[in-house]
């Protein structure tokens, strides 16, 4: 993202859904700040990521329809999977926060501590709310045992 006075604010990191965040169907990118992005640069070019503990990952997508976080998407095997969350399930909060947006998800997920944590998810599906447990895991380390089978 370039600023008006042509300087470098900010690089792209996440497709979103709702990028107005209103809840229309409006797709765009997650911008990192270049001032958070300056510290770990030297890591993320060396690697392609930043050193120490990863954000915690669930390995689900969700958007927001009609006025509810749907679970769109969950990547097989993933945390999410294993803790019994399907597709069409409503995301309605974390611990004991309420959440109505994408945001608010990733907020309070990435609130409770770094990849590995416990993440308390109260979900419905049809007519009926329970409380799941998700271990999260890093979403990199997903992707390399992915890639071996």
């Amino acid at each position: 993202m370039i600023g008006r006075d042509l300087k470098l604010v900010g690089v792209g990191s996440l497709m979103v859904r709702d990028a107005t965040g209103n809840g229309e169907s409006t797709s765009g990118n997650m911008f990192v700040p270049i001032d958070i992005l300056k510290p770990i640069l030297a890591d993320m070019v060396a690697g392609g990521r930043r050193k120490g503990a990863g954000r915690p990952w669930l390995g689900m997508s969700t958007e927001l329809l009609h006025g509810m976080l749907v679970v769109t998407r969950v990547s097989p095997e993933g945390p999410a999977a294993t803790a019994g969350v399907e597709a069409g399930d409503v995301v309605m909060g974390v611990s004991s926060a309420d959440v109505h947006t994408q945001a608010e998800l990733y907020r309070q997920v990435w609130g409770l501590g770094d990849a590995g944590v416990k993440v308390p998810l109260r979900v419905r599906r049809g007519t009926a709310v329970r409380d799941v447990l998700v271990n999260s895991i890093e979403r990199s380390a997903y992707f390399r045992h992915s890639v071996r089978q």
